[in-house]
């Protein structure tokens, strides 16, 4: 009697099924800390710049914070001195996938980051206290401020408050204190 192998039996198919498994598991988790790696370098960069400017702002005069959306990402740049002296500098944050936007003093809306809407913020030259946030920078290096009515018609400076950063249901915040001009992770 002659016997023929005509597919798999049960175990082999069982096997190969057990390590596809694991193999796609183990992808998984690795682009998953990728991604993390990706947002906590994306928040301690945003602390680092922001007390860079702040440092700056207090010995310069004039130093500003931008964080903005351009086609491949999310940007953070930083510009400080004038005129001639003037120095900028542009460092990427993170990926699109990643969404970024922050919170104001005018209320509990989150404002989305955007290619229309960036945070623009910068610092008190005497105390290095958070100004205004920045409406526009204006050609001659001086700034129009965000600033708001509220419920009694008083004009009210718009302070930034915390910038948030999703994704995948994953979120992380960043807490700014308009008063000292300091900023932290949440935790």
């Amino acid at each position: 009697m002659k016997h023929t192998n005509e597919g798999f039996s049960l175990i082999e198919l069982i096997v190969v099924i057990a390590i596809m498994t694991v193999l796609t598991i183990g992808l998984a988790m690795g682009l998953s800390s990728v991604f993390r790696m990706e947002e906590k370098t994306a928040v301690e960069t945003i602390c680092g710049k922001l007390r860079y400017a702040q440092n700056s702002a207090m010995a310069k005069s004039f130093a500003y914070v931008s964080i903005e959306q351009a086609s491949d990402g999310y940007y953070i740049n930083i510009v400080e001195g004038r005129g001639e002296k003037q120095r900028q500098e542009h460092k990427k944050l993170c990926s699109l996938e990643t969404k970024l936007s922050y919170n104001t003093t005018m209320g509990s809306v989150q404002q989305v980051i955007d290619e229309s809407h960036p945070l623009q913020l910068t610092y008190q030259k005497t105390s290095g206290a958070f100004a205004p946030m920045i409406d526009k920078v204006e050609d001659n290096d001086t700034f129009t401020f965000v600033s708001y009515q509220d419920e009694g018609k008083t004009a009210r400076d718009c302070y930034c408050t915390g910038i948030t950063l999703e994704r995948d249901g994953r979120v992380s915040n960043i807490i700014l204190y308009p008063k000292t001009g300091k900023c932290e992770k949440e935790p």
